[in-house]
């Protein structure tokens, strides 16, 4: 009997001793929370943001934050008749932060008709230019930015500098942000407030944009800088959500809060009726985390083996979060050899290289790139998807482009790249076994 005591308190020593050093080893990641410093904003709204509806072509959303609880009118104005054709009034919903409180609104507009517009504020004398496309129009253009991890030391212009096209929807695959404070959401929105007029941003939420804990809590300005389309799961409601275009369904996945299997169940059976509901337009998917990852170290097995299957039915499916480059066909190494390159497309994206991890150098991949912030432009045609990756310091290089025929699903790799830029970030220089390793995966891969 006294025995048996003696093991049951030893186990129970053991598993306790194994629990606090996994609390101290990831302490950041269980408990940590980050910290801002305190702000006020001023009484004026400095920044309008715009986004999508549901119909990506004639629904926008328009936020904004401000210090006071008044009332504020937002006013649309139809540049080609020279007129006032929508006051919306918004009373602003309080959000408190660490650092401080303010008051965020929401304006959703839908069925614009094609044109020019304005949108202000009452209380404002900035006014905000964007248009609305035809519908006959025949092509669709995305900016894709991986993570950029956005704090003081960003180029200033880099956004800006990289969607050129008017027209262009900015995209974000996550964790915009180093960590989730008011002065670097505002070091981003001034970045997007440099370019002549207003272009749609859409978002899917990342690590950095969650508190840290064991609860899985967003940051509560998100929600209102990125109002998504409100048709996703109830569990994921405001941080999922597809947008519709005439040629193309984009869906937009947070992969952030899957912790349960009832987590991944729902998600998975509402992307798989989401991608069938598409018909036979181009499927685009979004999401933070990788289900082919570039990186070591930065695997999701739960979510390879929730979502791979369904994402077969995608066209393109690009993500953040691996802090490296990286495109694959979803294949198998025979195929690869034999050039048979098919749908889906999983292209891996970072727009920062401060923090780039180390690659993997798979044989798998078609395509990888390291120690270099990217970005990528996706054009949309009725038969063709041209998807071009970018240094976000030099947006007239091109690394690598490819393309996809609609009606024979073959993706055809653009002749002429240049060489592969494989190198070990300096953080990891002293890394030993890893930093060996890595010499060995891309000595094999350049022999190749």
């Amino acid at each position: 009997m006294k025995n048996s005591i003696l093991r049951i308190l030893s186990l129970l020593f053991v598993i306790a001793a194994l629990v606090i050093s996994l609390c101290i080893w990831r302490w950041d990641i269980f408990f940590g929370r980050t910290t801002e410093c305190a702000y006020v904003l001023p009484d004026e709204p400095h920044y309008v943001q715009m986004g999508l509806g549901e119909n990506g072509l004639s629904d926008r959303t328009f936020t904004w934050s401000t210090a006071s609880p008044d009332t504020c009118l937002l006013k649309l104005i139809n540049m080609d008749a020279n007129r006032v054709d929508t006051i919306v009034r918004s009373a602003g919903t309080l959000v408190q932060t660490m650092g401080g409180e303010q008051y965020m609104h929401v304006v959703r507009l839908q069925h614009l008709i094609p044109g020019t517009y304005c949108v202000s504020l009452e209380s404002s004398f900035t006014s905000h230019p964007f248009s609305i496309s035809s519908p006959s129009d025949t092509a669709l253009s995305f900016t894709i930015f991986g993570d950029l991890l956005i704090n003081d030391s960003i180029a200033n212009n880099a956004i800006a500098n990289a969607i050129d096209n008017a027209n262009a929807i900015a995209i974000y695959t996550g964790n915009i942000l180093h960590e989730s404070t008011e002065q670097n959401y505002q070091r981003w929105q001034q970045q997007c407030a440099d370019m002549p007029q207003l272009v749609p941003q859409i978002a899917v939420p990342g690590s950095r944009d969650y508190d840290r804990g064991i609860g899985r809590i967003i940051d509560p300005r998100w929600p209102f800088h990125f109002a998504l389309p409100l048709n996703g799961p109830d569990r994921f409601l405001g941080t999922t959500a597809y947008i519709d275009f005439p040629l193309c369904r984009l869906i937009l996945l947070d992969t952030e809060t899957l912790e349960w299997l009832v987590d991944y169940t729902v998600l998975q059976t509402w992307l798989c009726r989401t991608l069938q509901e598409a018909g036979e337009r181009w499927k685009i998917v979004v999401m933070h985390h990788s289900v082919h990852s570039a990186s070591a170290g930065f695997d999701h097995p739960r979510l390879h083996a929730a979502l791979h299957p369904t994402l077969d039915d995608a066209d393109l499916i690009v993500s953040g979060n691996d802090l490296t480059y990286g495109r694959r066909a979803d294949i198998s190494l025979s195929d690869l050899i034999n050039e048979q390159h098919t749908v889906p497309v999983y292209v891996v994206l970072t727009s920062d290289s401060a923090e780039s991890a180390v690659p993997k150098c798979s044989p798998l991949d078609h395509r990888i790139g390291s120690n270099r912030a990217f970005f990528a432009t996706l054009h949309v045609e009725p038969s063709l998807l041209r998807f071009t990756t970018r240094y976000l310091a030099y947006p007239d290089s091109i690394y690598d482009a490819f393309t996809i025929d609609k009606y024979t699903k073959i993706v055809s790799e653009q002749p002429g790249l240049p060489e592969e830029v494989i190198e070990l970030p300096a953080r990891h220089a002293d890394s030993g076994l890893r930093a060996r390793r890595f010499e060995q995966l891309r000595a094999a891969r350049q022999s190749q």
